[in-house]
């Protein structure tokens, strides 16, 4: 979440995210609808959200699955199997956050 707000990503934008986004300077974020590509520099707190990777490294050894070895198929964002999010699977989270919130206690 903090990715996809700091780069004012489209959630297809965010969870298309891969390895090969990260440069010196920044991401790279590949925009949709016409928008231009931009590069958003790097901040201590985007720093430290893009550092977890570490978090589908544990997805991908816990299902036994092979790291990609080159980085644009390494995507950012995965599922708890260590596959890459499908467009609507934030759609569905964010709606059950939704619905969680509206339910009367």
């Amino acid at each position: 979440m903090i990715i996809a707000y700091a780069y004012r990503l489209r959630g297809i934008e965010a969870v298309t995210l891969t390895d090969a986004n990260a440069t010196d300077d920044g991401v790279l974020s590949k925009r949709r609808k016409g928008s231009r590509d931009n590069v958003t520099r790097w901040t201590p707190e985007l720093r430290d959200a893009w550092d977890a990777v570490r978090l589908r490294k544990e997805a991908e050894r816990r299902h036994d699955r092979p790291a990609q070895l080159r980085p644009e198929l390494r995507h950012l964002v995965v599922s708890q199997r260590g596959t890459p999010f499908s467009k609507s699977a934030p759609d569905t989270a964010w709606q059950r956050l939704m619905a969680l919130v509206m339910k009367p206690d």
